[in-house]
């Protein structure tokens, strides 16, 4: 796919200048929809926080736990989210943030600029800020413990606990921290580097113009799952990472014999980090036998180089751990304490989690605004223009293998507290809405769109970040 023209998800330029004339009615409607989305999302969380007490230990799921990342900020909630929904509705506001993103933008992803690094810095001062909240319940408190403990990893994660193992090793016989947070915030920190490396990819080298990739740029940065790498405690940061990094490899333009093996490289890395991973693996199949018919030999290379990080993960369990691998295979069970990996379609007994139930359903709407808040905007967009002729089933494909994740895997925790199982959909999710929704803007369009957007994002991911990482009910 040629940089300059079309999106992920489609081909041309979608409603540009050479679109056909609308009906005064469908142009209204179209404008109602870019600002209807942005709206709607903010009225969401301006009027999100009820139902239960927050997440806790012990403590019941929020009902609206996709939406209520501002409860902490108390009454100024309502001034926080007014100013943005302000912005949102006053054209010439959105449009004059809009060309200040884009042109922050480029400059963000430009191949020799520091402004990366600035905003890596800007962001590792969040870690420095203290314990992520999620260390005191649920699967944060209890790896802390296995890493003071030495426990073998189980099957599901090996090279990912391995990873924080070796790192707390490291930093205890160097004498610089004895608190197993640290390693975990390091490593989340490394993460956020090969996060924000593949974001600034996309920005630099995806198609569209400069306005199509400012809104993948901000998608993907405005996405709930960037709460990984500011000092999260769990195994999902360095996963979500490394797909990130493959998925720039599977959707922007790649030659030579380097991109398969990068791709299979990097995808048997992320399956050994956590088998989540494997949800990727239809659209890296596809990607792979369609390279296969220019680059046979590089693309055999691959499929070798995707072998490499399960061999790590058997290496580490054996000569490490000395545990077998049939031992390995009987002592892992991904699905939590009831062993039970994918959602039944009926209920068991009465009060039993379903495919689908309402509970269920409610769940996984509320972990996609929350994961990639863009997708209702988008979807809005979406459903009043014209549909662009289909573009590159990757992106669609690996969507589809994530939205499945979200649809099927039971989180034994419940959805609200494990949330971070599912962190690895946003990106995928994220991208695919931004390229669906550029294909189907104009230009003057899109750069509006990328104002209300990054608003919007910011306006509810910070408050989600920040009351993670200050230990504030969110």
């Amino acid at each position: 796919m040629q940089r300059g023209r079309g999106s992920f998800t489609s081909q041309g330029d979608g409603l540009g200048d050479d679109a056909p004339t609308r009906t005064g009615l469908t142009q209204h409607l179209q404008a109602l929809a870019l600002v209807l989305g942005p709206l709607l999302l903010l009225g969401l969380h301006a009027v999100g926080p009820w139902g239960p007490t927050p997440r806790g230990p012990g403590g019941p799921d929020p009902r609206v736990f996709g939406i209520d990342a501002t409860r902490w900020l108390g009454g100024w909630r309502w001034a926080w989210l007014g100013a943005a929904a302000m912005v949102v509705l006053w054209p010439t506001a959105r449009r004059a943030v809009g060309e200040v993103v884009v042109a922050a933008s480029e400059r963000l992803s430009a191949r020799r600029s520091i402004a990366g690094e600035v905003a890596l810095a800007a962001g590792a001062l969040v870690v420095l800020l203290g314990n992520a909240s999620t260390t005191l319940y649920g699967d944060g408190h209890s790896l802390l413990v296995r890493v003071t403990q030495r426990v073998p990893p189980v099957t599901s994660q090996v090279l990912d606990l391995a990873a924080h193992d070796a790192l707390y090793d490291l930093l205890v016989r160097l004498g610089v921290v004895r608190a197993p947070w640290w390693s975990y915030a390091l490593w989340s920190a490394v993460a956020g580097l090969v996060y924000l490396g593949a974001v600034r990819r996309f920005g630099r080298e995806g198609p569209g113009d400069a306005a199509s990739r400012a809104q993948v740029v901000v998608a993907l940065l405005t996405a709930g799952t960037v709460q990984l790498f500011f000092g999260y405690v769990e195994s999902y940061s360095l996963v979500t990472a490394v797909l990130t990094a493959v998925a720039a490899h599977l959707l922007l333009p790649s030659e030579g014999a380097r991109a398969p093996l990068l791709v299979g490289l990097g995808t048997g890395l992320a399956v050994a980090f956590h088998l989540l991973a494997l949800a990727a693996l239809p659209a890296v199949a596809w990607w792979l036998a369609r390279t296969a018919r220019s680059r046979p030999l590089p693309t055999l290379g691959g499929v070798v180089a995707g072998l490499v990080g399960p061999a790590l993960a058997v290496g580490v369990m054996q000569l490490v751990h000395s545990q077998p691998v049939d031992r390995m295979l009987r002592a892992s069970h991904p699905g939590g304490a009831n062993r039970q990996m994918l959602l039944p379609p009926w209920p068991a007994k009465p009060g039993d989690a379903s495919l689908l139930s309402e509970a269920h359903l409610a769940d996984t709407l509320n972990l996609v605004v929350l994961l990639a808040p863009v997708a209702l905007p988008a979807l809005l967009v979406a459903l009043t223009r014209r549909r662009p002729t289909p573009g590159d089933p990757v992106a669609w494909l690996l969507a589809a293998g994530f939205g499945a994740l979200l649809l099927l895997w039971e989180p034994d925790m419940g959805a609200a507290k494990d949330w971070d199982l599912f962190a690895a959909a946003g990106p995928p999710l994220a991208l695919l809405a931004a390229g669906a929704t550029a294909a189907r803007l104009s230009a003057a369009e899109r750069v509006e769109t990328v104002g209300s957007w990054a608003v919007v994002g910011a306006a509810v991911t910070l408050p989600w970040v920040l009351g993670n990482a200050l230990g504030l009910p969110c």
